[in-house]
């Protein structure tokens, strides 16, 4: 992506939330990256600004959109791998979407659920 302002184009409304989502290219190839990722949870505020730097001082802003912190889970959550419950999108996605289950706890639920922008 090159330097610019660029417009989100779909209609107002549609969607709820947007994702943005960069992996971050290592000098020596190294697959130990993964903390340089650049993550941006937003949901629609007008009037509010989200911005996120990246790893190499690129600064990403979302004009009428407020940043949603993403809250961390335990390592193994649900049973899953460390590499799986530490993937932000991931945790993100539990932490909105479905926070509680047959192997979820309520506490663990009210904890994800009570985020707030």
């Amino acid at each position: 992506m090159k330097p610019g302002e660029y417009t989100l184009d779909t209609p107002s409304g549609e969607w709820e939330y947007f994702y943005l989502c960069g992996v971050a290219k290592s000098a020596n190839s190294s697959p130990d990256t993964w903390h340089r990722n650049l993550h941006l949870a937003v949901r629609r505020a007008p009037g509010k600004l989200a911005t996120v730097t990246a790893f190499n001082g690129a600064i990403f802003e979302i004009s009428d959109f407020a940043a949603i912190p993403i809250q961390p889970l335990p390592l193994g959550f649900r049973g899953m791998s460390a590499e799986f419950t530490a993937c932000r999108n991931w945790q993100f996605g539990v932490q909105q979407y479905n926070p509680a289950d047959e192997k979820g706890t309520h506490e663990e639920a009210e904890r994800l659920t009570s985020i707030e922008a």
